[in-house]
């Protein structure tokens, strides 16, 4: 558990930094499976 303030939020500012980094990394493979086009 955490002791103090500091310590609950520079585990919380981690665990988003973590999680916007994450959700940027498949953003991208997601956006180019929706703009590909199909070859005829």
């Amino acid at each position: 558990m955490f002791s103090t303030l500091q310590d609950f939020t520079a585990h919380a500012k981690g665990t988003s930094y973590l999680l916007a980094g994450l959700i940027l990394l498949t953003f991208i493979p997601f956006w180019f499976f929706l703009t590909k086009k199909g070859k005829k």
